[in-house]
């Protein structure tokens, strides 16, 4: 979930103006950052999904509750301040305010108890994330398809080099 997250963020990030061409119409383009800040933030969110599912897995609906009331105070809070001022970004941007204070919410309250070690992780796919976005921006003068094909080799060989799955995960993709 946290790599497809990261993989998802980051080829939305870096390639929100082109998403917005091909999708969309020339009409829309003031929409590219706005996109790419809500691309952004799919990486905190995707860890929200993880640590909700894990406190619901362990009876701790409060947590989530409490969650859900940080999530939607700071879009509110934030969300009036910056969207009287810069309307759709300043909307993308208090979402994204909000869900990364959820996040940080989550990952107090939520991990005592987990197994697996998360820094570790989140740190490795944190790499993963810069690495792509490092080797898009890089190549920004060429193809959109050489860009994105090189940074994806990139991230593919980063994810085996920094072992971020088990020889267990590895046996169940074969």
């Amino acid at each position: 979930l946290l790599i497809g997250a990261t993989l998802l963020a980051a080829l939305g990030l870096t390639n929100a103006e082109l998403l917005v061409g091909l999708v969309l119409t020339e009409r829309y383009a003031d929409a590219v950052l706005p996109i790419a800040i809500l691309f952004a933030a799919f990486l905190p969110m995707a860890l929200n999904m993880f640590l909700v599912e894990l406190n619901n897995a362990r009876d701790r609906l409060r947590g989530n509750t409490q969650f859900a009331a940080i999530l939607a105070g700071v879009s509110v809070t934030v969300g009036a301040v910056l969207i009287a001022q810069y309307a759709v970004t300043g909307a993308a941007i208090a979402k994204t305010v909000a869900i990364v204070a959820g996040s940080s919410f989550l990952i107090y309250h939520s991990r005592e108890g987990i197994a697996v070690a998360m820094k570790p992780m989140v740190w490795k796919t944190m790499l993963l994330f810069v690495i792509f976005v490092g080797l898009r921006l890089l190549l920004d003068d060429a193809h959109w398809i050489v860009s994105n094909g090189v940074a994806l080799v990139a991230v593919g060989i980063g994810i085996v080099l920094l072992r971020l799955f088990s020889a267990e995960e590895w046996a169940q993709w074969k």
